[in-house]
């Protein structure tokens, strides 16, 4: 009956915990608009993480790979008027990588990120296409300063009869210059 009577007062707490009195307030995002978005930004990081798991010879066997920039020379212009984005520069990355147990690091020099190609925003989802490549970014920061994007993707490819899953996070973020 004691547990009971403690289940109750913790689903007590947790139902009064929960406010109905939520201002609203969204993140910093203008949705609707691409007036924000055009521009020319200035990249400050960009992390990759990738997780592949594979079955090799009855076994389960998983790798990591997380690359995070040390330097930046990239800038990345959305145009207005023809929905176009050009992109200059490039990152240097760290990338450590992890499989079966053991880490390797290796540097990533002149990684470019993005090709040139075109854009369009429909609220938080940040569309971009190049070399026949559609990708959609998630919006997570857009002020009159800061650009944050993020990019979720689950990638499934079957090669040499072993099917490979690979989860990877992007995330990317720019001052406006």
């Amino acid at each position: 009956m004691k547990k009971l009577n403690l289940l109750f007062i913790a689903f007590a707490l947790v139902l009064t915990g929960c406010s109905s009195d939520d201002d609203g307030n969204a993140p910093d995002i203008t949705p609707d608009t691409t007036d924000d978005l055009v521009g020319t930004w200035i990249a400050n990081d960009l992390s990759i993480i990738s997780d592949v798991t594979f079955t090799l010879v009855g076994q389960p066997v998983e790798t990591r790979s997380e690359a995070v920039s040390y330097a930046t020379d990239y800038n990345i212009t959305f145009n207005e008027s023809s929905n176009t984005y050009m992109s200059t520069g490039s990152y240097d990355l760290e990338n450590s990588i992890t499989f079966l147990g053991e880490t390797a690091i290796e540097d990533l020099e002149d990684f470019e990120f993005l090709e040139n190609g075109t854009w369009s925003q429909d609220g938080t989802d940040l569309l971009i296409s190049f070399t026949e490549e559609n990708v959609t970014f998630q919006i997570e920061e857009l002020t009159e300063t800061n650009l944050t994007i993020r990019l979720n993707e689950t990638e499934t490819i079957t090669e040499d009869g072993i099917l490979y899953t690979t989860n990877t996070e992007i995330i990317a973020t720019f001052t406006r210059q």
